[in-house]
């Protein structure tokens, strides 16, 4: 497991099972001088974590082995204890994308009330819905698109029969449309220039490998890589 962010450039988190073989904690690990600290201990259900706006992890999604549920636990800082938030029962979905900028909300897919995942927004004081961002009543949330300055919600992705994105962010609208005419697959966003200005798009074809294309946002044109 490795995280890293755009505004610590010299700071990866990386999980080591230094601790206990069976066990990967977090570790932060500076890259100017080679340190190495343990950072977060993972009680050895964590599955995932998630780090909020100052690259401090404040989220963790877990395993019930019991009874197979799926547990959001958070913590208010890098040095706070962890409480379960939300738990999803088994035969119900969660997956968490983000925090809000702030840190006080968590951007997450959740079964719970519907028969298929909504994009909502929790709140970290209580773990109660405070927005639904998208829902669709064929599909489960697909995959989200996440600014990563201002932690707005920018698009969304539901998959019947075809991988659709539903822009929820007026200024990626246009651009959005002009990425799903480079290629007839199915598209994601996966990375972006530090300006905003390139886009890199991965086209998953019925015909062919992966699609690579670097898209330019101010002239809407694409180099295929």
């Amino acid at each position: 497991n490795l995280m890293t962010d755009r505004r610590h450039p010299n700071e990866v988190l990386v999980g080591l099972n230094l601790r206990d073989r069976r066990v990967f904690d977090m570790h932060r690990i500076d890259l100017e001088t080679g340190a190495v600290v343990r950072d977060t201990r993972n009680p050895g259900d964590v599955l995932e974590w998630v780090t909020d706006a100052d690259f401090d992890i404040r989220a963790a999604v877990a395993r019930d082995n019991a009874d197979g549920s799926t547990i959001l636990r958070v913590r208010d800082s890098r040095a706070g204890a962890f409480r379960d938030l939300v738990r999803w029962p088994f035969g119900e979905t969660g997956e968490v994308f983000s925090f809000t900028k702030d840190g006080r909300e968590i951007v997450a897919a959740s079964s719970l009330g519907s028969d298929t995942t909504r994009l909502v927004r929790l709140s970290v004081k209580d773990g109660r819905e405070s927005a639904e961002l998208a829902r669709n009543a064929e599909s489960d949330v697909w995959s989200v698109m996440i600014n990563p300055d201002s932690y707005e919600v920018e698009a969304v992705a539901f998959n019947v029969q075809r991988v659709r994105w539903e822009a929820l962010a007026a200024g990626v609208k246009d651009d959005l449309a002009a990425v799903a005419g480079l290629c007839p697959g199915d598209f994601a966003v996966v990375d972006r220039d530090r300006a905003d200005d390139v886009w890199i798009a991965a086209f998953t074809r019925d015909d062919g490998p992966v699609a690579w294309y670097a898209y330019r946002r101010g002239t809407r044109k694409a180099e295929l890589l």
